[in-house]
Order: structure tokens, then sequence, then C-alpha cells
């Protein structure tokens, strides 16, 4: 398609404005729940949120069995931009 998605970017505006924490605080390495102190129905939300910016389609049960694996801002982006070639 020639389109290239900032999965970075919509993902660090996604969890600023989730956690209310500034864009400046968070990099790939942020982890959701230590650095910047989320909770687990935080993240989820942050997931299903960019998931539906970036166009990846999942279930309900899709982020339940991953959501143990999205520590970081970059494990999301991993999995945003793995699944997003699936479509």
């Amino acid at each position: 398609m020639g389109r290239k998605m900032n999965f970075e970017k919509i993902v660090i505006d996604i969890t600023s404005e989730t956690l209310g924490v500034e864009k400046n605080q968070i990099n790939l390495d942020s982890d959701f729940y230590e650095d910047l102190n989320a909770e687990k129905l935080e993240v989820i939300d942050i997931v299903l949120k960019a998931a539906r910016d970036c166009q990846v389609e999942l279930s309900q049960e899709t982020v339940q069995e991953e959501i143990n694996n999205i520590r970081t801002v970059k494990n999301l982006i991993d999995w945003l931009q793995f699944n997003s070639d699936e479509i």
C-alpha cells in the first residue's frame, strides 16, 4: 500500500494519553508496570487502542493470551508489527 505506519509513535501517544505520562518519559525499554506504574487493565486498554489504531484485528481471547508477554513498549510495538503483517 506504500503507507508505513509509525507503530512507535502510535504506542507512545496512546500510552501517554492513557497513563497520563509525558511522552518524553516513555521509551522503547519502558516497562508498563515497573517504569510507568500501569495496572493490568490499563495495559489491556493500551493494547486494544494501539491494535485499533494500527488496524490489527484481535479478539479478547488473544489479548488475554498475549498480555503477559507484553511488558515493555518495544514488546507491544513488535507484537503489533508482527500481527499487522498477518492481515
